[in-house]
């Protein structure tokens, strides 16, 4: 005859959650196909990053991955000769490295479900911080700029 259980031992431990088989979590872009991540202490590089790069990756459609983000901002400083030049060459490059991963996604869904992603459907935009939106809401500002982003025009002169 077995023993009882007690209660407490089933509730002593959670049951592990399940994980992916390739150990990517939730992220299932083509990201792996596109860029390269380095290693290293993220929040270190974060906090070593000027202030308005900071900002900028927090307002990213997608994670900048911020060691990356810190060879980029170490590398334009050592090239130019100015920081404040290195800075806004940096926040044009990180526009330009979100429009081609949204443009890559957009891809990929449209191979997968055979139809344009909702989101650029529906002509949705990125959250941005208010008053420091990147070069695309700028743009969208000014309503004799038109500017395309992921394969959708934004704006009409």
């Amino acid at each position: 005859m077995q023993a009882p259980s007690s209660p407490r031992s089933s509730l002593a431990r959670p049951p592990a959650l399940p994980r992916d088989l390739d150990g990517r979590g939730n992220d299932c872009t083509a990201r792996d196909a596109i860029w390269r991540r380095y290693q290293g202490d993220d929040w270190a590089a974060f906090d070593a990053l000027p202030p308005a790069v900071r900002r900028r990756l927090q307002e990213h459609a997608y994670d900048a991955w911020s060691v990356n983000a810190l060879m980029l901002w170490r590398g334009f400083r050592r090239k130019l000769a100015c920081s404040a030049t290195a800075e806004r060459r940096l926040l044009r490059y990180l526009d330009t490295c979100e429009a081609l991963e949204c443009a890559a996604f957009a891809e990929t869904y449209r191979a997968s479900c055979g139809s344009t992603l909702p989101h650029l459907e529906a002509r949705a935009s990125v959250l941005r911080y208010s008053g420091g939106g990147s070069g695309v809401e700028r743009a969208c500002a000014r309503p004799d700029r038109k500017i395309v982003f992921c394969g959708t025009t934004i704006g009409t002169p």
